[in-house]
């Protein structure tokens, strides 16, 4: 499984390219606008943050809002499906 996590873009963002997961969680302060790309699975520039979870078979990434809601959730298998 291949996946890359960073911030500081001011969004949330899940994109696939290569077979590698891009998740951007950078929307623990101010957001701004984004366009949404052709790789791209999930984009917003709402407010929250990412619950990542790491097993021997999946990483999970749930991005939510700050209010809580659940606005992406995504499990990516060690095979890469």
């Amino acid at each position: 499984m291949n996946v890359y996590l960073n911030g500081h873009d001011h969004d949330l963002q899940h994109q696939e390219a290569g077979g590698i997961h891009f998740f951007c969680l950078g929307t623990g302060s101010t957001v701004r606008p984004i366009k949404s790309r052709k790789r791209s699975l999930f984009a917003t520039s709402t407010p929250g943050f990412a619950a990542v979870s790491v097993g021997p078979e999946a990483i999970k990434v749930k991005l939510t809002s700050a209010s809580g809601e659940v606005l992406h959730s995504t499990s990516i298998s060690r095979s890469g499906a």
